[in-house]
This record gives structure tokens, C-alpha cells and sequence, in this order.
């Protein structure tokens, strides 16, 4: 069969370019960002993509993940752009989405669309022909979303499809609210979804023109894989163009919405959930089990972190309906022989199952099975070690020098206050910035920022042999230093103003902080929790001349509060994740420390919980009896004060007896709202 010809109708073009690369590292080397890795002389991914979509796309939007990428590739196109018919433009992700990955870039992008159609692909697809695409367009003028399709094993290609974007909004848009990636999942909340079948004689050639280039030993060694028969025949049986609709109810559709829009104090009323559950049970009814389940995962969700609901069996209740909307979303794609989406759907049912520590030896079965047939694989992530990263990306003496500056001014601080530990701040930043390293591979973003910023986010710390004082705030003087050092080591324009950003946003609330800053925030934070950050607080109470008894009183109920919210306070999805088994390690060891101290007779103290402000919850530890009159009990009295970086909790405990008095006071730690 010949290819179509009628493809002229207005389209835009959307290029996903905002992954991670994180498989496209090899070890020893400099990190590469893939989408410019060059595939012919002059040519990157990128530049290919863009000169395929060209003929087809009078507008070809860009997607990235942050403002770095984006200037990046501005700079990388300067001088192609020029050259093609076609208006280039970038869109960045909107952070506000929950989802992370190529969703997000969709999200984020489908609202900036001026066409009614618009092509999705991604960056690393450098097979993609003219002809393979002209046929593709054609069919897809008429279709609010159409995915290619192999009608042997039911799989699909979810990164490249055409869509009617400002139709399909609305049915989509609480994705933004879904903590998943995955592209595929717009058709299971699409009213209509129409698949365009891979001729059979032609599936295992479309198998590798729909290839993406995740590692670099996937790059195929010559683009000349497209013969002039691929280019004369087409790859699609344009004659079977399967379609799948869904009467999706009006008022049901709005009345699903509206619960998303819901603030999660509402979520939480009895007749709420009530609701919702009976709202999903008629959405299930009507075949639309996805949108069931995403309802009742909002309500587990909100429930699950909520310290203000404890009823288990709720919880318990929930899961078992989103497994049971899931496993019938997977029978549903069985049915129509899209096993791609039945794998999913059983993915998700059997992760539910998962959480309750109950398993499915059937689900486990099926999904291996989909796996199999689809010839799916296992992504196995690979990063090089920190230490490589740092020597091919790094001056051979940058980081001592680094090290040096850290060191020396809190050496001359010593001087001055002689019980404050020496190195013990070069050490937390080197901490940090391995921390950070494995956050930005986690997160998609930059490592060298991310390592550069978490180097010197502390170095301010120290100045003239002085702990910061005044009204600036150490990170201004870390950037500072920053700026200087970075400059002097020849580092571009982009990167400095990258890693002054992110320190400087710590702070300053009039800076957006940006992937950097947020991977820095949890960096910093999650350097303070488990068994090393355990260590490190006896560490610093020790060389600051602070017994047991004292490092208790005065410091634990930071370290107490901290830990129990830790999670929360995280800004990366990578950081929350990490941070939940670390505070449980910590919050466990000083629980255990205080049940000793008790056992033994050494100091009896009372965990105390206090809520100083909206959505903030606090653990003081105070001693049973006063430390001076060892009869009385103390009474409390909670104010808080905003500091140059910080809202700070000062408790004030005072003896019914004798009327002593002593103080603790802290930063209010920020609960985030993702």
C-alpha cells in the first residue's frame, strides 16, 4: 500500500526532551544530555527530531523540564533554527502537576497548542521517516487520540500519538493530580481512542523505527535503516483503524471533577468519602473503572496523610475497591485485546494488593505474560559513581579548593569559640553533596548543579572567623563566595546563575525554587536523618562540649520534630521517598534512647505534642520534674517569631514550684502540599 497524501491540516508539533538520561550515562564519562548527543555529523537527537517534524508542523513545541534545559537547547539551536520552515518554542513543566515525567511535559504543554491537533514524539526516536509519519498524520486528522498499534501481541507505542489537545483537556486534566508518569494513561480517561494497526508482515521492522535510544549502545550505527522500500510502502494497515468509545455521562464527568477540586479538609467528612465511594460504583458501572480508581486514590491519599483520621479499616476498605476498579479495567483492555493498557491496569491492581502485604499469584502471572509477549523489558537505571562524575567534570583541584575556603574560615572561627567543631561543616557539605548527586539522577535535573550548589550552600556559614550574624542570611554570603570561586574556575554564565539560585532560594521567597534549590532543600534535610544523622547530632553536641542531659533538653525536640515530619517537609518526589525509612530509623533510636534513660533510672521525660500553627505539628521533650527543684512540674508557653530565614517555635517551659524557667526554640519545620 502506497502512503496517504492528504496530511495537510494544521498540526503542531510536541517533542518530549525533559527525561533523565539517566540510562544514557556510561561509566567514566561526562554526563551527556541525550537529546544532544550527535547521531550524524552536526545532527543531534534533537535537531533530527525536529527536521522530521518539520514538513508536517508549521509550530513545533518544545517540552522541558526546567528553565536550565531550556536554555541549554536554546543555545544549542541558535543557528539551526534559522534554517527550517518552523516556529520553534519552549515549554517548561508546570511543578504544580503532581505527575512527574513525560505526563507532566503533556500536561504542561497540550494548554499551549493553537492547533486542534498536535503530534506527540519523542526526542530519542531518530527513526521516525517522512512516509512512516505521513500516514500516520492522515489518519489521525479526525481522531481525538490515535496510537500506533500491534494487533499481534496488543502493544502500543504510548510516547508517539496525535491528539486533539483543547478536546481532551478536560476529561484529563486530574491526572495533575496522580502521582504516576506514564503517557498511556490519558486513553484511560479519554472518551474515545482510536488505534492505527502496524501491517504484520511489517511489526518486527515498526518494532525498530519505534525504538527509543535509551542506552548508548541503542544507538543503531547509521540512520540509513530507512530503505527506500520503508519509504515507498507504508508500515500501517490503513484499512483496520480500530476505535473504542465510552459514553461518559456529563454530570457524572463533573461530578468525579469536582471532587478533585475539593480542599482535603472536605475529603476527610464521613459524607465525603461516602460520596465518593458511591460516585465510583457508578462510574464502574458505566465502564469507566479508571476514573473510579483515580477517585478513590485521591481519598487514600488524602487519608493516609492526614494525622487527623487513624481509621484503618477505611483505608483498608478503599484499597480494596481500587484494586477491584483496576482488575476490571484490566479484563476490560483483555477484551479488546490492547494488552498494553491490561498491563498496566494489573500493575496497578497488584501494587494495591501490595500495600495491604497481600500478593496475587494469578496478577503476577498475567503481568509476566504481557511482558513476555510484548517483549517489554526491565528499566536497569546506570550512573556513575560520584567520584567519576567529579573527576571528568570537575578542575583537578576545585574541590579542594572548595575545601580549603570551608575549612579555614571554620578554623579561625575556632579560634574564637574553640568548642565548635572543626571540619564538621566541610564534611556535612561533602555529605550533602552526594546526597544531592543521587537526588538529581532520581529527579531528571543537572548532577553538576546540583553537587556544585550543595558544596557551597554552607559556606557562608563562616565569615571574618564569625557565625553569621545580622540581618543576612547565610546563603547570600554562600552565593557570594560561590560566585567567585565558580567564576575564577571558568564555569558558563548558565551554571553559576543556576547554583546562586538554588542557595539563594533557600531563603528567599521572593526567588521560585526551582529542581536545584528543591534538591538542595532535601538534600540538606536528609543528610540530618537516620543512622547518620543520628551520629551527626552526638558529633556536634559532643564536640560542643554538650553532655547527654544537656544535647536532651535543649536539642531533642528539634530532633524529634524533624524526623516525624520529614517526609513531608521533602520538595522532590525522590527526597520524600528517602526520607521515609530515615525518619522512622530516626524518630525510632531516640524514642528507644528515651525508654532507656527511663529503664534505668538516669531521667524520666514526657514527649509532648503541640500544634503552634495550621497544619504544623510539634514534639517537645521536657523532663517529668523541674531540673532545679526536681519536685515541680512545668507548664508551657508557646510563642513563635519569624527570623531572617525562618518562622521559629520558642516553648518556654516554667516550675509550678520554683518558678524556674529555661527555653527551647527552633525552626517551624514547612510542611509542604504535595
Amino acid at each position: 500500500m502506497t502512503h496517504q497524501t492528504n496530511t495537510s491540516y494544521p498540526l503542531t508539533g510536541l517533542i518530549l526532551a525533559g527525561g533523565k538520561s539517566s540510562r544514557f550515562q556510561k561509566a567514566g564519562s561526562t554526563w551527556q544530555d541525550k537529546a544532544l548527543y550527535e547521531v550524524a555529523p552536526q545532527t543531534s537527537l534533537l535537531i533530527q527530531t525536529i527536521k522530521t517534524l518539520s514538513p508536517f508542523c508549521k509550530e513545533i513545541i518544545i517540552a522541558v523540564n526546567d528553565a536550565i534545559r531550556k536554555e541549554r537547547y536554546e543555545e544549542h539551536l541558535r543557528l539551526f533554527d534559522n534554517r527550517v520552515p518552523t516556529t520553534l518554542t519552549f515549554v517548561t513543566d508546570d511543578k504544580e502537576i503532581a505527575r512527574s515525567g513525560p505526563i507532566r511535559a503533556i500536561l504542561s504543554a497540550f494548554p499551549a497548542v493553537k492547533t486542534p491537533s498536535v503530534l506527540v514524539v519523542p526526542v530519542d526516536m531518530p527513526l521516525l521517516s517522512h512516509g512512516l509519519l505521513k500516514d500516520f498524520i492522515a489518519a489521525g486528522q479526525h481522531q481525538l487520540l490515535l496510537f500506533p498499534f500491534w494487533r499481534s501481541c496488543g502493544k502500543i507505542e504510548p510516547l508517539l500519538f496525535i491528539a486533539k489537545p483543547h478536546a481532551l483537556l478536560p476529561f484529563i486534566q486530574v491526572l495533575r493530580h496522580y502521582d504516576s508518569s506514564r503517557a498511556d494513561d490519558i486513553i484511560r480517561l479519554a472518551p474515545e481512542v482510536s488505534f492505527l494497526p502496524i501491517d504484520k508482515a511489517q511489526e518486527e521492522h515498526a518494532t525498530k523505527l519505534f525504538s527509543s535510544i535509551n542506552k548508548l549502545t541503542d544507538l543503531p550505527p547509521t540512520l540509513e535503516l530507512l530503505t527506500a522500500s520503508s519509504e515507498t510502502k507504508s508500515l500501517f494497515d490503513l484499512n483496520s483503524l480500530l476505535t473504542f468509545k465510552i459514553d461518559i455521562n456529563q454530570s457524572l464527568l463533573t461530578n468525579f471533577q469536582s471532587f478533585f477540586e475539593l480542599p482535603h479538609s472536605s475529603l476527610l467528612k464521613e459524607e465525603t468519602i461516602l460520596a465518593a465511594i458511591q460516585l465510583a460504583h457508578a462510574l464502574q458501572k458505566k465502564r469507566l473503572f479508571f476514573h473510579a480508581a483515580l477517585l478513590l486514590h485521591l481519598f487514600l491519599t488524602v487519608i493516609s496523610h492526614s494525622e487527623l483520621f487513624s481509621d484503618q479499616h477505611v483505608n483498608s476498605f478503599l484499597r480494596a475497591k481500587i484494586f477491584e476498579s483496576f482488575y476490571a479495567e484490566t479484563r476490560f483492555w483483555v477484551r479488546r485485546k490492547i494488552h498494553f493498557l491490561a498491563y498496566h491496569a494489573a500493575v496497578d491492581a497488584l501494587a494495591h494488593l501490595k500495600r495491604e502485604n497481600l500478593s496475587s499469584w494469578f496478577l503476577k502471572k498475567k503481568i509476566n505474560k504481557y511482558r513476555k509477549q510484548m517483549a517489554l523489558t526491565k528499566k536497569n537505571f546506570h550512573q556513575m559513581t560520584f567520584d567519576a562524575f567529579l573527576k571528568k567534570n570537575l578542575p583537578n583541584d576545585f574541590v579542594s579548593k572548595v575545601k580549603t575556603i570551608i575549612q579555614e574560615a571554620e578554623e579561625q572561627f575556632n579560634q574564637e569559640a574553640p568548642k565548635f567543631p572543626t571540619n564538621f561543616l566541610w564534611d556535612h557539605s561533602f555529605r550533602v553533596s552526594k546526597i544531592a548527586y543521587k537526588l538529581a539522577i532520581a529527579e531528571g535535573a543537572d548532577p553538576l548543579i546540583a553537587i556544585l550548589a550543595a558544596l557551597f550552600h554552607d559556606s557562608g556559614k563562616f565569615v571574618l572567623g564569625k557565625y553569621h550574624e545580622g540581618n543576612i542570611a547565610e546563603e547570600e554570603l554562600s552565593s557570594s563566595i560561590a560566585n567567585t570561586i565558580l567564576t575564577e574556575a571558568g564555569f558558563s554564565s548558565t551554571h553559576i546563575a543556576a547554583v546562586l539560585k538554588a542557595i539563594n532560594a533557600l531563603y528567599n521567597e521572593n526567588l521560585s525554587c526551582d529542581i536545584y534549590c528543591r534538591i538542595l532543600h532535601d538534600a540538606d534535610r536528609l543528610e540530618k536523618l537516620g543512622s547518620i544523622g543520628v551520629a551527626n547530632f552526638f558529633t556536634k553536641m559532643a564536640l560542643r562540649g554538650t553532655n547527654l542531659s544537656e544535647a536532651l533538653l535543649s536539642s531533642l525536640s528539634r530532633e524529634l520534630t524533624y524526623a516525624l515530619v520529614a517526609p513531608k517537609t521533602m520538595l522532590t518526589k525522590s527526597g520524600k521517598k528517602f526520607a521515609r525509612p530515615l525518619s522512622k530509623k530516626s524518630f525510632a533510636f531516640f524514642t528507644e534512647l528515651l525508654h532507656e534513660l527511663k529503664e534505668w533510672g538516669v531521667g524520666e521525660f514526657i514527649v509532648r505534642e503541640v500544634h503552634p500553627r495550621e497544619r504544623s505539628k510539634v514534639v517537645l521533650v521536657v523532663p517529668k520534674n523541674c531540673i532545679n527543684c526536681k519536685v515541680g512540674n512545668y507548664s508551657l508557653s508557646l510563642t513563635t517569631e519569624q527570623g531572617i530565614k525562618c518562622e521559629k517555635l520558642v516553648a518556654t517551659f516554667t516550675c509550678d514550684q520554683c518558678s524556674a524557667t529555661y527555653t527551647v526554640q527552633f525552626c517551624l519545620p514547612l510542611i509542604t502540599h504535595a
